[in-house]
């Protein structure tokens, strides 16, 4: 039972990306073009009223390269046609920002999750440690189905419970 899985975040990223963008950009701009210094109330305010317009602005603006930046990588994943994650009776690979790689199955040792994270641990050709991160959210298959997948190849590693229901033990192998 091969599977296969592409990333699909949500759209409300684009949703509260895009206007957070903009307001970030018209934000920056009125701090450059301003002539009187705007003085801000509340938490945090204390380092932007200690900034000079002109800092202000950089700070608005590095921020909205930031939110544009996640907005182009979000975009990006919803679009593409490439695989994020692929079981196969070859092992197991993972596309996933921070994780990325194969593993075959004899060299997978163990398990592990955390929060919406699946580790798969084993050591590569060399011997050496080796982990994949495999995202179990923004994903078009649940983990159900993932671990139906790697309970085909190796029974050994599967839960007996859902992980969407949390209830498995952090490490899954022991």
């Amino acid at each position: 039972m091969s599977l296969t899985a592409r990333a699909k975040p949500k759209s409300w990223i684009v949703v509260v990306l895009v206007p957070a963008t903009l307001g970030l950009i018209w934000a920056g701009v009125h701090a450059a073009t301003s002539d009187t210094p705007e003085q801000f109330q509340g938490r945090g305010s204390g380092l932007l009223n200690a900034l000079s317009p002109t800092g202000r602005a950089i700070f608005f603006l590095v921020a909205a390269v930031l939110c544009a930046g996640a907005l182009g990588m979000a975009l990006k994943a919803r679009l593409s046609t490439a695989n994020a994650l692929e079981i196969d009776a070859d092992g197991i690979t993972s596309r996933t920002l921070g994780g990325r790689g194969t593993l075959a199955w004899p060299a997978v040792t163990h398990l592990t999750r955390q929060g919406a994270w699946l580790y798969v641990h084993g050591h590569n050709p060399a011997g050496r440690r080796r982990k994949l991160a495999v995202s179990l959210i923004h994903l078009d298959k649940s983990s159900d189905e993932i671990m139906a997948a790697v309970g085909a190849y190796r029974p050994d590693l599967s839960g007996s419970r859902a992980l969407d229901a949390g209830e498995l033990p952090r490490d899954l192998h022991g």
